[in-house]
């Protein structure tokens, strides 16, 4: 279906729980699947650390993306999460380097809390990541693709309201990359 649509990148999760190693055995055997199928379709997938998830962090990821081996399955790199796991986002953006194939942006109010704060506080600028130290680590390795808003929680918002902090979210991102170069 992405391949008909045109879509290149697909994020997908690795499931599973963090420090067990027989759920991260079925995340590398799952994805390693899905990047055959998505590769037969022209599909890159983007395996995002998720907290709590068998590929959580810096160190799971690229072990993940090693033990994969795949040339259609990348890394998706969420600030966010990085931030609450905890680890120096801007540091892992390094060490990441060319795997990364998608960006979902966001910022969260806290390394503690388990989840990423309502929508407004997933807002880029409005939280805890260094979002213009992370942009300066993509600049470094080069990363040329995309920086999404990933905002959860906003379901029953309407669209007024959803819409002023997509555009908060654009222009804050925008201001960082031009003052960046």
């Amino acid at each position: 279906m992405a391949a008909g649509l045109g879509i290149p990148v697909i994020a997908i999760g690795s499931g599973g729980k963090t420090g067990d190693e027989e759920s991260f055995a079925e995340a590398i055997a799952l994805s390693r699947e899905l990047a055959n199928i998505a590769g037969r379709h022209g599909i890159q997938l983007a395996l995002k650390p998720h907290v709590g998830a068998a590929v959580h962090d810096t160190k799971s990821a690229t072990r993940a993306h090693r033990e994969i081996g795949s040339s259609h399955l990348g890394l998706n790199f969420d600030p966010s999460h990085l931030h609450r796991v905890p680890e120096d986002v801007a540091t892992a953006a390094t060490v990441f380097g060319e795997r990364i194939v998608h960006s979902h942006f966001r910022d969260c109010p806290s390394r503690v809390e388990r989840g990423p704060g309502t929508p407004e506080q997933q807002v880029p600028g409005r939280g805890e990541v260094d979002i213009v130290g992370v942009l300066r680590a993509l600049g470094q390795i080069r990363y040329q693709g995309p920086l999404s808003f990933e905002c959860i929680g906003a379901k029953g918002y309407s669209l007024a309201r959803a819409t002023a902090i997509a555009a908060e979210t654009r222009g804050y991102l925008n201001r960082c990359l031009q003052e960046l170069g």
